[in-house]
């Protein structure tokens, strides 16, 4: 609402507008130093220590639902995800840690892990183009 009543002369706003809650929110990442590897006192990792972690926290999201079919969060719900790169028994992996934490409908922080294990070649990948699917005619 304008701050006089001639809307056009005034540049002054009263109210501020919040930015638009989208479903992938905003995001702000940093590098975090790690003190000790592994995280949780567990170290698979054989080649020196990493300096640290991605971290990329989530805030500003649209409500929506952790699982298909499953518990909500809310729009105040924050989402941490560490992205770490680790090499154990010769392999080259990168695990992604996602935290959710909401007050509003969860008791403690939801935590999943994921974990991608890098190929030493693209023999096994194999993608195929999307075709469209054909009806019969009727």
């Amino acid at each position: 609402m304008p701050a006089s009543r001639h809307g056009c002369c005034s540049s002054t706003i009263r109210r501020s507008r919040r930015p638009a809650r989208i479903l992938q929110g905003f995001s702000a990442a940093e590098w975090e130093r790690i003190l000790q590897p592994g995280g949780l006192g567990v170290s698979l990792q054989q080649a020196p220590p990493r300096v640290g972690s991605l971290k990329v926290v989530t805030t500003n999201l649209r409500a929506g639902y952790l699982r298909k079919n499953g518990v909500p969060y809310s729009e105040d719900a924050t989402v941490t995800e560490y992205f770490d790169r680790l090499t154990a028994e010769g392999s080259e992996w990168l695990t992604v840690l996602t935290v959710v934490d909401d007050s509003r409908y969860l008791n403690q922080p939801f935590i999943t892990s994921t974990h991608f294990k890098r190929e030493a070649d693209a023999s096994r990948w194999m993608p195929m183009p999307c075709e469209p699917v054909t009806r019969a005619p009727r």
